[in-house]
């Protein structure tokens, strides 16, 4: 095997066949340029029903090899390094491919230890660090393919399309097709053309009448893709295959209603994907034509959202665009906390490596006072030798926890209390101390611990 080839291991035990594969397959990109390593080779393993994970998903066993087939496997050729794609039939093959391959990702995987990494806080941890995402694009062949489907379809107008969810589960988050054609109706037909692409599981379905409909869209991964990147705008609900215009760099407009169903609630958009829906929050780092329309799904928003985009882009932009960015401080705490429960379940499973110190640092820069991350850092520090930076780290913990600040439990990362009591940090203080062997500095501190706890217990006799 060669020795510049991350192995990406997709293990369908604890992953879904769905577009959250988008995700994953971003994350080990940014994995493999922070290495620098040369290709990714993707590798899916079996889970233990059927060949999938062991859960609740509504989706039919058929269908889920159909999402296997149609999109997460082609999927696989958008990303300019990958070299190659192993769908295994066991579980027995995969161990010759653990043994022989010297980059692994998701860190920490073991065929004994499946781990995913599907969610967005691994990207949220990258972007933070300054790392760029890598723009997911057909190949040549389909860019023909699609042009030649446009040229026998339009004119000179502007491409729109929309994609419709119409799918037999979660329906409350199914297109709205009365609001949707009233909309549509409006638009001037020698300026844009309307291409709608249909539901996979409902293909053949024409609920909004009098325009083209692209079924090979909607059953090629790469075909779509090649379709949204051409395209003037691409309108959706949130679904999954907002997921192929954003990570190719498609201009998107996207309704997201709050409080839908499950994946749409408040809690559920600041935890999993960092926005704060009150704030009409937008994703850090995708492009600024790439957007979510917060609010109902009626023709008015629709238009009022439509209207604000052609005004902002009145034509397809030639240049590269920027990013939204962070957009306030309570983006900038969602993000910092989504990076830190993700760099604590990684360093879970392995040693601290440079990029958990380099996001411990990054959330520090965004937010000074967030005393979670420099208590992580400072026991980093204190188990590395560094016991002059432990020391500091310890300093503004207690500096902090003074001033009322205090660690929050985030996910599943649970401190042993809230730091509110900076007799916590003196201890550690005085223990990095010793550690350096500054024996009188140490003693000093624990004689300041001891008065401190003295002092406490005179407080709570008096109550």
């Amino acid at each position: 095997m060669s020795h510049d080839v991350l192995y990406c291991f997709y293990d369908l035990s604890v992953s879904p066949p769905s577009y959250d594969f988008f995700v994953f397959m971003q994350t080990a990109e940014l994995h493999r340029k922070r290495y620098d390593l040369a290709e990714i080779h993707f590798v899916f393993v079996p889970g233990p029903k059927e060949g999938f994970r062991d859960d609740s998903f509504a989706r039919t066993i058929p269908q889920r090899y159909a999402l296997m087939r149609n999109v997460v496997i082609p999927a696989c050729w958008l990303l300019p390094s990958c070299n190659g794609v192993s769908w295994l039939q066991g579980q027995d093959e995969i161990s010759p491919i653990l043994e022989n391959a010297n980059h692994i990702f998701p860190r920490g995987y073991t065929l004994q230890r499946p781990v995913n990494d599907y969610l967005r806080a691994g990207q949220t941890s990258a972007y933070l660090r300054g790392e760029t995402l890598t723009q997911l694009q057909e190949p040549a062949e389909y860019t023909q393919m699609v042009s030649t489907f446009l040229a026998n379809k339009m004119k000179s107008q502007k491409l729109i399309t929309v994609t419709i969810r119409d799918a037999p589960y979660d329906n409350q988050r199914n297109t709205n097709f009365l609001e949707w054609s009233i909309f549509l109706q409006k638009l001037d037909p020698t300026e844009y053309k309307v291409i709608i692409v249909p539901d996979t599981f409902s293909l053949w379905s024409r609920k909004i009448q009098g325009f083209d409909y692209c079924e090979m869209a909607s059953v090629n991964i790469l075909f779509r893709t090649a379709l949204y990147r051409q395209a003037y705008l691409n309108m959706f609900v949130a679904q999954g295959p907002c997921s192929a215009a954003f990570h190719s760099g498609s201009p998107i407009l996207m309704f997201g209603p709050v409080n839908t169903d499950v994946a749409s609630t408040k809690k559920w958009r600041q935890k999993m994907d960092s926005l704060e829906p009150d704030e009409h929050n937008q994703y850090a780092m995708f492009k600024v034509n790439q957007r979510i329309a917060w609010g109902l799904e009626t023709a008015e928003n629709i238009e009022e959202e439509f209207s604000r985009f052609i005004s902002d882009f009145p034509e397809s932009p030639i240049q590269r665009l920027e990013e939204h960015g962070i957009q306030s401080k309570r983006q900038s705490q969602l993000m910092c906390e989504a990076a830190l429960e993700y760099t604590v379940e990684k360093m879970k499973f392995h040693q601290v490596i440079q990029e958990d110190i380099d996001t411990l640092e990054a959330i520090i820069k965004l937010d000074e006072k967030f005393i979670g991350a420099k208590h992580l850092l400072g026991m980093i520090a204190s188990n590395m030798g560094q016991y002059e930076t432990a020391v500091q780290l310890f300093d503004n913990c207690i500096e902090l926890s003074n001033e009322g600040h205090r660690r929050e439990i985030i996910g599943r990362v649970r401190f042993q209390s809230d730091g509110s009591n900076p007799i916590e940090y003196r201890l550690l203080k005085a223990g990095a101390l010793e550690k350096a062997n500054n024996l009188e500095m140490a003693l000093q501190e624990y004689l300041k611990i001891r008065e401190m706890d003295r002092e406490n217990h005179e407080m709570a006799e008096k109550r």
